[in-house]
């Protein structure tokens, strides 16, 4: 069985990325990818801008990709999806995409309840 893919859409820190909310993601995304959880992480960037403030840092954990890495003839699997900014793109991202799927998530989803 293969490890868990996770992809990170950090697009939103290659500006400004050294503070506020770009900073603050970033240092989540540090916390999370070098925790020994088994998953494999992808970070999303945008190869028109400069990579984030702590591009190095992230790299060594995680490897980099675009949007074209991702509609490839060989897009790798997805399992769960962590969005820059949830609340102003939830229309445009189903809310099955937000969350970890069941076998990758540590708390219970909507659908399904702690016993």
């Amino acid at each position: 069985m293969t490890s868990p893919m996770v992809l990170v859409d950090l697009r939103a820190c290659q500006f400004n990325g050294d503070r506020g909310i770009p900073a603050y993601a970033q240092s989540l995304t540090a916390e999370l990818i070098r925790r020994p959880t088994g998953m494999r992480w992808l970070l999303l960037r945008d190869p028109r801008w400069p990579l984030p403030s702590r591009a190095d840092e992230l790299g060594a954990h995680a490897s980099w990709c675009t949007v074209a890495d991702l509609a490839g003839p060989h897009p790798p699997p997805i399992d769960a999806v962590f969005r820059r900014n949830v609340l102003s793109s939830i229309q445009a991202c189903p809310y099955s995409t937000l969350i970890a799927p069941p076998s990758v998530a540590p708390f219970p989803t909507k659908r399904q309840s702690r016993t």
